[in-house]
């Protein structure tokens, strides 16, 4: 076989296996990566939002260490608001039923101070109920 063919020959061999090494789940933006909508919920509804959540998007759970170097207090993970309402810590989210839920959305820590206050360094997770 000469040079050419080979590396031709090649060249189809290693398409042909990155092409099957493809991720198969629809690209996510960087705004559906912070957001699950009420349509990714629908096969939750019977489910708390912490078990939607750690499937959906596990990473939201995920802790960020410490935040402040003077404060040592500040939360290292994610806060729970309800709308606007601050709700509570990530285990709260055991708590809250998927079926009333139109969208969870995640704020990094920098949003989240933005957003929602200097407390909240580690991020937010909003819940949006279906009625607001």
């Amino acid at each position: 076989m000469s040079r050419s063919r080979f590396r031709s020959a090649l060249l189809v061999v290693l398409l042909a296996g990155s092409a099957c090494h493809r991720r198969t789940e629809p690209y996510l933006s960087s705004v559906s990566r912070n957001v699950i909508t009420m349509e990714e919920l629908a096969p939750w509804t019977t489910h708390s939002a912490w078990e939607a959540i750690s499937q959906l998007r596990g990473s939201f759970l995920r802790s960020r260490g410490p935040v402040s170097v003077q404060n040592r207090e500040a939360p290292t993970q994610a806060w729970v608001f309800l709308n606007s309402t601050e709700y509570g810590p990530l285990e709260s989210l055991r708590n809250v039923p998927v079926e009333g839920l139109a969208e969870i959305r995640y704020y990094s820590g920098t949003e989240a101070v933005m957003k929602f206050g200097s407390r909240f360094g580690a991020g937010v997770i909003q819940l949006v109920s279906r009625n607001q």
